[in-house]
């Protein structure tokens, strides 16, 4: 798509205006393109290709055509980088890839799980990525929402909520199809993980509702082909998540890392939870929902004398003492490099996870809000919805993505809930086992943690494959 994208760019060169623009300190504007569209102001992209000729440096170590830049809105500059499909990017479907936290970076999975690339230990250079689903689809990393990685927040400016963000990434979606029209005929999949189980069904809703209202209310708008969600190891529905964290801790496949004495005693605290949360959920607003928040989180919290790495249990980890994840202290080594920065067009600290993006959404009382129903009315709109867990992340653990899913509530619930559950055979080998029932796909992988392109490659990119190509 890139490719497509970029000689678009070129061709219309007359077109667009190239607007000053002020961005960080050190940047060079003349490096970006920048393009809007008259029925929405305010709002603009601007984009900057990179060579992919032969000895010119490279920040990806992929030769597919790629740009950066920055989505403008009036809340601030969004973060994006954006990647031709190895395959046929005319054709290919357009993968938009959101990590989550709330907080956290979404170059974390452009370099560290299924982007093209993955940055070298010690974080000076990268190394192509053979299992990077671009293989397949034409692929976007969004920094979202503002403040987060390369993101940044206009003075005054701060998003604390998922349907802010939602809609920021719609319009987002307007102005790169307004601008390239082509473009409005590729399948698009919005994918995401952990707390993207937040802002994948958040955007999805907001793109779907959009759609099928366009006609009367907004007849300029551009139709995107929103062919299906994905969410790994997803925060969808907390109320009843949460009470599924003891029975992880107690089960055996991995552990049991707890007694029984303990594991009564955090069953204990789930009524209190409930209570909470169920207030949030009839009425969600900051006075039922911070409360929530406030006490599920601290009574379900990890447990410190578990010495384990709670997004993958299977790995030993003390993180007061060191990271879990070295790639991460890499990647952020990787992304402050002056060259670095200087290629991707950014003048700024690189930080993987916001602190204060994530206290901003707590103090919204989001993390409580459920976002199940806005799956199930995708789901109802004949939306694909693809949901998959690695069995060894206690975090969004595989039993409450479970029990989220087995008690939502939509016009194919008795037929999911009927549905065998099959093997998931990739190379001859069971790697974990999925259901399906009409648009609902649910994989579980086993032996792989809260991040599963990083921990089973080769295994992401079938369910990937088999999915943008509706062979499950």
């Amino acid at each position: 798509m890139l490719s497509l994208l970029l000689h678009s760019i070129v061709a219309s060169a007359f077109a667009f205006k190239q607007a000053p623009l002020v961005l960080q300190n050190g940047i060079r504007a003349n490096e970006f393109t920048t393009f809007s569209t008259p029925s929405i102001t305010n709002y603009a992209v601007h984009i900057k290709q990179h060579s992919t000729s032969s000895g010119s440096l490279d920040w990806c170590a992929d030769d597919v055509k790629k740009a950066t830049g920055y989505f403008e809105t009036p809340q601030g500059f969004f973060f994006f980088a954006l990647f031709d499909s190895r395959s046929s990017p005319q054709d290919d479907p357009f993968i938009l890839w959101i990590n989550g936290g709330p907080g956290c970076s979404s170059n974390l999975g452009l370099f560290m799980e299924l982007g093209p690339c993955r940055v070298d230990p010690g974080g000076n250079s990268t190394s192509f990525n053979p299992y990077a689903w671009n293989s397949k689809a034409n692929l976007l990393f969004l920094d979202q929402p503002v403040g987060v990685g390369f993101s940044y927040e206009k003075p005054g400016k701060k998003v604390g909520d998922s349907e802010t963000a939602a809609t920021e990434v719609d319009i987002f979606f307007q102005l790169l199809f307004f601008n390239l029209p082509r473009y409005a005929k590729n399948p698009v999949h919005l994918f995401g993980e952990s707390y993207a189980g937040h802002y994948i069904p958040a955007i999805g809703r907001k793109i779907f509702r959009e759609n099928n209202e366009a006609p009367s209310k907004n007849p300029n708008r551009i139709h995107v082909n929103l062919a299906s969600i994905g969410i790994g190891n997803g925060w969808v529905r907390s109320l009843l998540q949460y009470d599924y964290f003891a029975d992880y801790l107690i089960d055996e496949k991995y552990g049991p890392f707890i007694t029984e004495e303990k594991y009564k005693s955090l069953k204990q605290k789930f009524p209190v939870c409930e209570f909470l949360g169920r207030q949030c959920e009839r009425a969600p607003s900051k006075i039922t929902c911070i409360p929530a928040n406030y006490y599920c989180e601290r009574a379900f919290a990890f447990p410190d004398e578990v010495k384990r790495n709670p997004y993958d249990v299977r790995m030993e980890c003390d993180d007061e003492v060191a990271p879990c994840y070295t790639i991460q202290t890499d990647i952020d080594v990787y992304l402050n490099q002056k060259w670095v920065q200087e290629l991707i067009g950014v003048d700024m600290e690189y930080v993987g996870c916001s602190g204060s993006v994530g206290t901003a959404f707590f103090y919204t009382g989001d993390g409580e809000f459920r976002y199940d129903t806005a799956v199930a009315e995708l789901l109802e709109g004949d939306v694909k919805v693809l949901i998959y867990n690695g069995d060894a992340d206690f975090v969004c653990n595989y039993i409450g993505s479970e029990s989220w899913l087995n008690a939502m509530e939509w016009n194919g619930q008795g037929g999911y809930l009927a549905a065998p559950e099959r093997p998931f055979i990739v190379e001859e080998n069971e790697a974990g086992t999925f259901k399906t029932y009409g648009p609902l796909t649910y994989v579980k992988i086993y032996e792989a943690g809260h991040m599963v392109p990083y921990d089973k490659p080769v295994e992401s990119l079938d369910m990937l494959t088999r999915w943008i190509s509706e062979s499950f």
